[in-house]
């Protein structure tokens, strides 16, 4: 893990058959554990159109190292 990233491929097919490939490149340091990165690439394969993207993060889920350092 020399670059300190993890990267993760998909390729989505819709109910209308259409086709999207997502490359998702996320990073997390180890020397703090607060910071961390994603990076998101989205191309339509057999489309042409807009695409809307939500984002955001779910700050309600324990970090289960704290958890396990709390006991």
């Amino acid at each position: 893990l020399k670059t300190a990233t993890v990267t993760r491929t998909l390729t989505w097919v819709d109910v209308d058959g259409r086709e999207t490939a997502f490359t998702f490149v996320r990073f997390v340091s180890m020397a703090n554990k607060h910071l961390a990165g994603i990076s998101v690439e989205i191309r339509p394969l057999n489309w042409n159109g807009p695409i809307t993207l939500n984002t955001g993060v779910d700050a309600t889920l324990a970090d289960r190292q704290d958890v396990i350092e709390q006991g």
